[in-house]
């Protein structure tokens, strides 16, 4: 017999024996793993090299910056840069783009409430947490959105602000959206000079009262 025919005779068997070992009834054991890079993915910190790789050679990286101006899918950019100039120019821009209603106010106070009331305080006074109970004296405290005087803040001002930070404030970009930018500026002009907020109702408080006022009728 020709070594030709030993293969042909020996290849379906280790095969049949490669497939019984890794097919095994003990799912607590997995069996052999012959490619365990694709089956256990090994955990990297972000845009760290995974092996020796010197400055000039990124391809080991875990993750690459993105590409200067790029922007993600299904997101809105912003052009204007972090210059004095820019901001000027922001804040000649008095119109919000995205329409005030119950559940824009509703998710702007959320925004609000978990990035801005530390430092602004609740009730936009200035007077946050991190502000009275901090033991540091900030150089300047932070602005009283209920303050009448602080009607300069046009909304493009507002958003250039949260968007690049200014002063000890720093940039929102990363962690609020643009549409949750414009939903917050819209929350923090409801302030009123009491430093009260608008009453800003749920939709589904607004659909209970109007099912009771159907019943009442």
């Amino acid at each position: 017999m020709k070594i030709l025919d030993y293969i042909k005779y020996l290849v379906p068997i280790v095969l049949a024996g490669i497939l019984l070992v890794t097919c095994n009834r003990n799912y607590n054991y997995p069996g052999l793993v012959y490619m365990p890079e694709m089956d256990q993915s090994l955990a990297y910190e972000y845009q760290k090299a995974t092996k020796n790789s010197s400055e000039t050679f990124t391809d080991w990286a875990s993750t690459l910056e993105p590409v200067a101006g790029t922007v993600p899918m299904g997101h809105t950019g912003y052009a204007e840069p972090n210059t004095p100039e820019a901001y000027e120019r922001a804040s000649l821009n008095t119109i919000n783009p995205v329409e005030l209603t119950d559940e824009s106010l509703l998710r702007g106070q959320q925004i609000y409430v978990i990035h801005c009331a530390p430092c602004h305080g609740p009730k936009g006074t200035g007077e946050g947490s991190a502000v009275v109970n901090s033991e540091y004296r900030l150089a300047k405290p932070p602005i009283n959105f209920a303050n009448p005087q602080a009607g300069y803040l046009t909304p493009g001002r507002m958003f250039h602000t949260i968007t690049h930070g200014k002063g000890l404030m720093g940039p929102y970009a990363s962690q609020v959206s643009v549409e949750d930018r414009w939903n917050v500026i819209h929350y923090i002009e409801s302030l009123n000079e009491n430093g009260a907020t608008a009453e800003v109702v749920t939709p589904e408080e607004n659909a209970k009262e109007e099912a009771s006022a159907n019943e009442n009728e």
